[in-house]
């Protein structure tokens, strides 16, 4: 018995310690970005040893890199469409407008944020996403509220868990006041990893 009970601690610590560490982030190139690149080197007639050059400038940088804090690296900002993964969910923005305001319900702020977000679950498991893990700040950085005063009811009302490779999206709604950027900000509920959190920076200019 006391070698079960052992064992099912040590097990226990190593999920723990697991599901502790840091979450892996990065950007998602789609299918437009790929082919910008092809087209980019296609057209400017780079020789092989160009590209020689280029990857052992790469290879260099990476070299000097090598020895600095993770922790001391710059905060990664992405921007509308861009997609990007966290511990295998891929996570996109994929537009930002002016929302319309209910009749009986004004945004007290004047103006309604509305955020179209898509899912990609490319990780092994399944994957909870849901509304209430995105947060949006103002260039004052001030938190504004959700906006349920919209005549589309599926607005801030999404919850979705992913098997492994499937889709899904939803809409989210903010009262916003007048802002040159706002930060969105999403975070997965159900991690105690470090460095799980992905921000987005939507300049006023580019809201449709």
């Amino acid at each position: 018995m006391k070698k079960f009970v052992s064992l099912l601690m040590v097990a226990l610590i190593t999920l723990v310690l697991a599901a502790c560490g840091e979450s892996e982030v990065q950007e998602v190139e789609n299918d437009s970005t790929e082919s910008e690149s092809a087209d980019a080197s296609t057209e400017d007639g780079s020789s092989s040893e160009g590209d020689e050059a280029q990857a052992s400038g790469e290879e260099e940088q990476q070299k000097s890199n090598e020895g600095t804090n993770e922790s001391e690296k710059e905060e990664k900002v992405y921007g509308i469409g861009d997609t990007v993964s966290i511990d295998g969910m891929e996570v996109t923005i994929d537009s930002a407008s002016w929302g319309e305001q209910g009749e009986f319900t004004p945004a007290e702020n004047g103006n309604v944020l509305r955020l179209e977000v898509s899912f990609h679950n490319a990780s092994a498991d399944s994957g909870f996403v849901d509304n209430t893990e995105f947060s949006v700040y103002d260039a004052d950085s001030n938190a504004v509220n959700e906006y349920f005063g919209s005549p589309d009811t599926n607005t801030n009302m999404f919850s979705h868990d992913l098997k492994q490779g499937k889709k899904a999206s939803g809409v989210l709604e903010y009262d916003v006041p007048e802002s040159d950027f706002y930060e969105v900000y999403y975070e997965p509920t159900f991690t105690m990893k470090e460095n799980a959190e992905i921000m987005w920076k939507i300049k006023s200019s580019d809201i449709q």
